[in-house]
């Protein structure tokens, strides 16, 4: 895609800033409601999915024509919402399988890591592998942020490059929706580690 495509990289900032704000805003609440509290964010964020579920039977009316104008790529596109329902189910499962500090770490990572590699492919995005959408420099993006990101919750900087690089890996190959993909394969590969 053209970065100066009109419209286009304005709709990308703020899909991208809302796709932050809302990860920060769920990981700090994670983070200081602790393990006795922490996992019922997830409620609200699963009550959230089933509204904008409902919502794409109701098209035409206010809620709809706001939302879609402002923040939908494809405005015709049969299933509206597609990224904000992953993205809900995608943060609910570190919350509800991980400790604290560990879904916290796959929310930033999911949340930083991926809108650097979006902004960051579509401005200086020139390499592109097998002929797909995403960029290498927008895969690098995605670990330089990440990272740093994971390390305020993991403390560790080998497993955060380790998991950001994880992230890197799923969000640049995944055929299914990164929103959804990419916590589910941090919130695996840090249960796996559990047992080892």
């Amino acid at each position: 895609m053209n970065k100066l495509e009109k419209g286009a990289l304005p709709l990308e900032l703020k899909r991208k800033s809302f796709h932050l704000i809302a990860g920060i805003c769920i990981t700090l609440y994670v983070y200081f409601l602790g393990a006795a509290f922490g996992k019922l964010v997830a409620l609200p964020i699963l009550a959230g999915v089933l509204v904008f579920y409902i919502l794409q039977a109701f098209r035409e009316n206010p809620i709809n024509r706001f939302l879609v104008g402002n923040f939908e790529r494809d405005k015709k596109a049969r299933t509206l919402y597609k990224g904000v329902i992953f993205y809900g189910l995608g943060v609910s499962i570190p919350i509800l399988f991980l400790d604290t500090l560990s879904a916290c770490a796959v929310i930033a990572i999911l949340s930083v890591g991926d809108a650097a590699a979006t902004l960051i492919g579509k401005f200086f995005g020139k390499r592109k592998l097998f002929g797909g959408k995403k960029s290498i420099e927008g895969a690098l993006g995605f670990i330089v942020f990440s990272v740093p990101a994971a390390w305020v919750f993991i403390h560790n900087p080998a497993y955060s490059l380790f998991f950001g690089f994880i992230g890197a890996l799923v969000e640049f190959f995944s055929p299914v929706d990164d929103n959804l993909a990419i916590p589910i394969a941090l919130t695996a590969v840090m249960l796996a580690l559990t047992l080892l």
